[in-house]
């Protein structure tokens, strides 16, 4: 992997308050040749460094470094990392080290940390979401391109049993096209020696067999070698390596990309221009997943990275940049409700009736028409579709107008009014523990940085399922969500005369006013229409709760 091209990410600003005294502390600088810290110029890509130390008194372990904040982050793992994901190596978290250190070989005299180091992998690193966030939390997650380590890594804390010890972690190594069973760091120095000494010193004249060598008596660790590359293909403006990758059984990187281009003309309008969120499985949906809202090296150009108000976010411009999704294995683009433009004003809302353990589907279509008629009260137009899951959703399309508070003010209103009515088919709220029979109306999918799937958009699940757009009509017994595939949705397409959602993208209609005590959001709200002459500005009013007597 070329470290120039390897990750390409933001540079991290050197964060001079960020202390190191520990560092100091430990050292004798009149002794030791190891450096007393600097600052790098704040224009370089991030590195990370790992550094083979054998210590006179800890023994043999290897220094995992990462930069960040003007200092390494820094941990001794034991048994060296491993490019084996089932390899769970023990990393204890200790003091920073300035960035110079990265540079530093050679014998570390008497006192701490004495005995012989050297450079073992030297790369670039780039996080896969906030750092400092995830370092508190205790779960950091990356990327490498080094000469040795490349792919996802994952540094996990363990519980810290007592309070003086230092801080224990794991690191792990991801699944991904670098992982290699069996490679422990031993085993990459054997595998490289191995390779070294059949290594001709001169080009042989004439061809020559290699002929291996006979096993020696002690007994060594058997290691894999990297796969041959698999095939790549061009769409459009973008290369999709690993073509032939199963993403879904029978359902292929390429197959993805191919369905994109298929319904490009439809999706562009409903993801494009539009911040997004992403769910990846990098090597298939029954595999490891995980969101992503930040950019990092791998992404390829047409994919862009922004942030309002502190919300990260991905977005896209064409039909290369569906692609380039598929390429990235992002089954799943989550879009907020509103677009780059304009991204604190939403153009549209999501209502996501999503059904407890033993709600029938009829029911969920019934509650779907419920939604429906409630918001055309109000003189809002709504439309459906699938979410690829057991659930609907009912989605408004918006002027954009008012702010996101007056948006989710408004959905949960309207939520908390319909479980107030209906309690034994409805319920507002995550944290009511028992769900079964009721459906929950999640209002939460409405607010800065919030997404829902997009129509169009398969699911990382068994199936490929989309989420397909849909008429009222269709809205009805019988309908089954998982007719709409990846391999069904494009020829739906071709044969549909009327557009389901005609007038969404035309729309003009605004949120209607929510008054009353608490700003609406009382259980026991009550929707009235409002008086004739005001009919083009329906307005919620809440009722006080009646005193029990």
């Amino acid at each position: 992997m070329v470290l120039n091209q390897a990750i390409m990410v933001k540079p991290w600003a050197v964060n001079s308050t960020i202390s190191i005294d520990r560092y100091g502390a430990k050292r004798d600088f009149n002794v030791t040749l190891e450096p007393r810290g600097g600052n790098r110029p704040a224009n370089h890509k991030p590195i990370f460094v790992v550094q083979k130390h054998q210590a006179d008194r800890a023994g043999l372990h290897w220094d995992f470094r990462l930069e960040h904040g003007g200092v390494l982050w820094s941990w001794a793992v034991p048994k060296g990392p491993s490019l084996d994901p089932a390899d769970k190596r023990l990393a204890i978290h200790v003091e920073d080290h300035p960035i110079d250190y990265a540079d530093f070989q050679g014998a570390i005299p008497v006192g701490y940390g004495a005995g012989q180091v050297e450079t073992w992998d030297k790369g670039v690193w780039a996080p896969l979401g906030d750092a400092d966030e995830d370092m508190r939390r205790g779960e950091l997650r990356f990327m490498l391109a080094g000469r040795r380590l490349n792919g996802r890594f994952t540094l996990a804390r363990l519980k810290r049993r007592q309070p003086s010890k230092q801080d224990a972690w794991f690191l792990i190594k991801g699944h991904d096209e670098e992982a290699r069973d069996g490679m422990a760091a031993r085993a990459i120095e054997k595998l490289e020696a191995v390779s070294a000494a059949f290594r001709p010193k001169a080009p042989a004249k004439k061809p020559a067999t290699i002929v291996s060598p006979a096993p020696p008596a002690t007994e060594v660790r058997i290691v894999t070698a990297r796969a041959p590359k698999r095939p790549s293909v061009t769409i459009g403006d973008v290369e999709i390596s690993h073509a032939d990758r199963q993403l879904w059984p029978g359902i292929t990187k390429r197959g993805l990309a191919e369905y994109w281009v298929a319904v490009a003309d439809h999706a562009l309008p409903i993801l494009a221009h539009r911040p997004l969120a992403v769910l990846r499985a990098p090597d298939g949906v029954d595999k490891e997943q995980f969101f992503q809202k930040h950019a990092h090296g791998h992404m390829p150009p047409q994919i862009r990275e922004g942030s309002t108000a502190g919300a990260p976010y991905l977005a896209i411009d064409d039909a290369n940049g569906l692609v380039a999704m598929a390429q990235m294995s992002a089954i799943e683009l989550h879009p907020w409700g509103a677009s780059e433009r304009d991204p604190t004003h939403p153009d549209r809302l999501v209502l996501d009736l999503d059904p407890g353990e033993g709600v029938t589907f009829e029911r969920v279509i019934a509650g779907a028409h419920d939604v429906r008629d409630r918001l055309k009260r109000l003189g809002l137009i709504s439309f459906c579709r699938t979410s690829g899951g057991k659930g609907l959703h009912v989605v408004v399309p918006l002027h954009p107008r008012a702010d996101w508070d007056a948006a989710r003010s408004f959905c949960r209103a309207l939520a908390e009014l319909m479980s107030a009515d209906r309690p034994d088919r409805y319920v507002a709220h995550v944290k009511i523990a028992d769900r079964r029979g009721r459906i929950l109306i999640d209002w939460l999918r409405n607010g800065l940085g919030s997404t829902a799937i997009g129509s169009f958009c398969p699911r990382a699940r068994s199936g490929a399922i989309v989420a397909t757009p849909l008429a009222w009509t269709e809205v009805k017994a019988g309908l089954n969500p998982a007719a709409y595939t990846i391999l069904t949705v494009p020829d739906r397409l071709r044969r549909q005369r009327n557009d389901p959602w005609k007038g969404f993208a035309e729309s003009t209609q605004e949120l209607p006013l929510l008054s009353g005590p608490a700003g609406g959001l009382s259980p026991s709200s009550r929707l009235q229409r409002p008086p004739p002459q005001d009919a083009a500005s329906p307005v919620i009013v809440v009722a006080r709760k009646p005193k029990r007597r």
